[in-house]
């Protein structure tokens, strides 16, 4: 269910070469009701991980290929949940839960959906990160089809905003303007400005981030995402 009616270094989506931009539909993407892998936009919901093609050891669950959404959700029957570990192996180790704005969003397609019109990103959280874990929400820039996933045109340098601390025991609703998020410094190629990737964007990710270097055994989360918005 939705609370509040109104009009997010990886590679991510499922396969679904050139480029296309299209409108975006009304604001609500999941009320994750349905209990599939798509959400209301027609895009796949897809978990990636440093061990996918960065020779990393992190892992998530579901993987892509089953996924689901979990009974429990926020005031309503089912929610995004996406549980594992961030472990040593690749030097920036991650993992996390992306949805695509479109049912072609993945390659070979890599459609872009326009969402000029809003402002940000609203949704529930809940869950559990261990210490020196970071949670991001992502906006990726990304362009036509590469090997398996649509390329970064921003050497994954992209537009994100941190909100480790909002991921509690309870449900917390969290609203993000696009204008808070900012990217990382000056390495790869950023786009100058959100609005560039907000004209042409392909996906939203929720980025599970390690420390730089990190060498343990490993560091666990568990986190749950309902009544994904934009507005």
């Amino acid at each position: 269910m939705t609370n509040t009616p109104t009009n997010t270094n990886t590679p991510g989506g499922p396969t679904a070469t050139s480029t296309n931009t299209q409108s975006a539909p009304a604001g609500l993407i999941d009320d994750c009701e349905d209990g599939d892998n798509t959400n209301k936009w027609g895009g796949y919901w897809y978990t990636y991980s440093d061990a996918e093609g960065n020779g990393g050891s992190s892992w998530i669950l579901p993987p892509s290929a089953t996924f689901a959404m979990t009974s429990g959700g926020y005031s309503s029957s089912y929610a995004v949940r996406v549980s594992g570990q961030v472990k040593a192996g690749y030097n920036y180790p991650f993992a996390g839960i992306g949805t695509q704005f479109d049912a072609n969003g993945g390659c070979p397609n890599c459609t872009k959906k326009d969402i000029s019109s809003y402002t940000g990103v609203r949704f529930w959280i809940k869950g559990s990160l261990d210490a020196t874990l970071n949670l991001h929400v992502i906006l990726p820039y990304t362009g036509a089809c590469g090997t398996t996933s649509c390329n970064s045109l921003s050497g994954y340098n992209d537009f994100r905003y941190t909100i480790t601390s909002s991921v509690t025991s309870t449900w917390q609703q969290v609203q993000i303007p696009f204008s808070s998020f900012t990217n990382q410094g000056t390495w790869g190629t950023p786009p100058a400005n959100i609005g560039i990737v907000k004209a042409a964007a392909s996906e939203l990710q929720f980025q599970i981030k390690g420390p730089d270097g990190y060498a343990g055994a490993g560091l666990n989360f568990d986190v749950w995402i309902d009544d994904l918005e934009l507005y």
